[in-house]
């Protein structure tokens, strides 16, 4: 997989720690956690799931790094399969 960034058609509301995406024809709000949170805001601009992961292995060095791969990548599936994602080659 290539890099990595929102689909610019998803609007994101941030309330406090937590962010809240609408699709754009979708009237379903889904919500991410401080975590997840986090992970939208990296994705601002283009960036691998390489450097996404290295990134939560730095920020969270307490947290296991298998766990960090495994949490990340079921984010990134999952945000994926609701069209927030963009696909850079």
């Amino acid at each position: 997989m290539g890099r990595l960034t929102r689909n610019p058609e998803i609007v994101a509301r941030e309330i406090d720690d937590a962010v809240f995406l609408v699709g754009a024809g979708n009237d379903a709000v889904f919500h991410l956690n401080p975590v997840g949170a986090a992970i939208w805001r990296l994705l601002a601009e283009p960036v691998s799931e390489a450097d996404l992961t290295q990134t939560l292995i730095d920020a969270f060095p307490h947290i296991p790094t298998g766990q960090i791969r495994s949490d990340l990548g079921k984010i990134i599936r999952d945000l994926d399969a609701r069209g927030f994602l963009v696909k850079i080659d």
